[in-house]
């Protein structure tokens, strides 16, 4: 019993650890203006306490360097706690590949999403990734195509090598490499899950009455309706009223997850 509680805390700990890292990259992102912003302000409320003493110690004006340090010692600490830097590093890695590969997806897909505030964030750290795509195709249509194969080579070298470090695969190389790459296709497929999670939301909506300018839900609305829509040309809302096709959409997104890994799961 005392093992279990433990084993939980120690899930707890690694929990708010990984939330508080991702807020750290995040800010590195941020302009002093967006301090003031509803939702992107609470990124400097969070993590003001330990950023602002480290950057006063440290006397840098560069907005990202006590974010990068904080960053580093907590995935020190994740690793410790966890009994695996390089397991903490690859998680932390996943998170980022995700967030960029999904801000890709959405700027691709609605094009109203760039004047978000929230994706706008996005856009921006996805911009050298973008740039150096440009370098390599003149075509403007491929840039996302590009930069999504771009960021799944990358992260699959950065698998190969800390799975090095963890001593996976015995040595062999082709097969680190195999499995770094069936794993960060893996992440690409289980964005999937952000999709539900955003339908879920959007139904939800409704029963809080909020502030149709807030950003956030501005962006549940832009994602989730052109999903919705051709669900509801198939199947109206019964009698004008009851809407199945939030449940529909989320039952299609679950079924083409496990159709997807199952596919990988044979590679």
């Amino acid at each position: 019993m005392g093992g279990s509680a433990g084993n939980l805390i120690v899930d707890l700990v690694d929990l708010v650890i990984n939330i508080y890292i991702i807020l750290l990259f995040i800010r590195m992102f941020l302009t002093e203006y967006e301090r003031y912003d509803a939702v992107l302000g609470m990124i400097f409320q969070a993590t003001d306490p330990l950023v602002v003493p480290l950057a006063t110690s440290l006397r840098s004006r560069a907005a990202y360097t006590a974010p990068l340090l904080l960053i580093g010692v907590l995935l020190g600490l994740q690793g410790l706690l966890t009994g695996s830097i390089p397991e903490a590093i690859q998680d932390f890695l996943g998170t980022l590949f995700k967030l960029y590969v999904l801000v890709i997806i959405l700027t691709a897909a609605f094009r109203e999403a760039y004047l978000n505030p929230i994706v706008n964030l996005g856009q921006r750290m996805v911009r050298p990734v973008r740039r150096l795509a440009l370098s390599l195709t003149p075509h403007p249509a491929a840039v996302s195509v590009v930069t999504v194969v771009m960021l799944v080579l990358a992260h699959t070298v950065a698998l190969v090598v800390l799975y090095s470090f963890a001593g996976r695969g015995g040595g062999d190389e082709l097969v680190l490499a195999k499995s770094a790459f069936i794993y960060t296709l893996r992440l690409i497929v289980n964005l999937s899950w952000f999709f539900v999670l955003v339908l879920f939301l959007y139904v939800l909506l409704p029963w809080f009455s909020p502030d149709p300018g807030n950003p956030l839900v501005q962006l549940l609305t832009l994602v989730a309706t052109p999903i919705l829509e051709p669900v509801r040309r198939v199947i109206p809302p019964l009698g004008g009223v009851l809407d199945l096709s939030p449940i529909l959409a989320m039952f299609a997104l679950q079924i083409l997850n496990a159709f997807l890994h199952g596919l990988l799961n044979a590679l």
